[in-house]
């Protein structure tokens, strides 16, 4: 069966809004990557959320990483008992096929299912380093706040410069998780090695 100019026009208003939303995020990354954090701590929460949203939609996952097609992506939010406002808000985002599911874990449970994991700055270190450990060589995004999360093992780190938010990925964990983030992704962080 040959495609009408009806369907041929679908097909291509879907392209153009497909690369329109992909520059969208791009978009959205740069200039959350600018933003000022100089706020109070609530805003800043609402800026490293949209942050970790965004590394959703730019994160490829293995096939094996979900039970089916259409599961949920897990965020566990590690360090509170009460998930921050900012990150209420992300919950049954839709990231691709999949909706996103936000969830708060105590720094003392061991992660459940979570295929991204944010830590808290007030994650205590022996903490960080059993958690990581805990999900090393696993499909998890591993996401923190604290100075030294991507020389313990951590893949994506925030980091205050001249007031702006800014973040920095280790490609060396990236690919030892077995994920693939997406090239803009990478060009506009800081790309450190262990």
């Amino acid at each position: 069966m040959i495609a009408g100019p009806d369907s041929y026009h679908n097909f291509l208003g879907r392209k153009a809004l497909k690369r329109f939303s992909r520059s969208t995020v791009l978009f959205l990354l740069t200039f959350c990557w600018c933003a000022s954090v100089s706020a109070a701590p609530r805003d800043e929460y609402a800026v490293k959320a949209a942050f970790v949203m965004n590394f959703a939609m730019l994160t490829e996952w293995p096939e094996a990483a979900f039970s089916n097609p259409t599961e949920n992506i897990t965020l566990c939010v590690v360090g509170t008992s009460t998930l921050p406002q900012a990150f209420q808000s992300i919950e049954g985002k839709k990231i691709g096929k999949r909706l996103l599911h936000v969830e708060a874990v105590d720094s003392q449970a061991t992660t459940p299912k979570c295929h991204i994991v944010f830590y808290k700055d007030e994650v205590d270190t022996a903490d960080l380093v059993r958690t990581l450990s805990a999900v090393r060589g696993k499909p998890v995004l591993t996401v923190g706040e604290k100075e030294r999360v991507t020389k313990l093992g951590g893949a994506i780190h925030f980091y205050t410069q001249n007031e702006k938010l800014k973040f920095a990925i280790n490609p060396t964990v990236i690919a030892k998780q077995g994920l693939k983030l997406s090239s803009r992704l990478l060009k506009i962080a800081t790309l450190i090695d262990n």
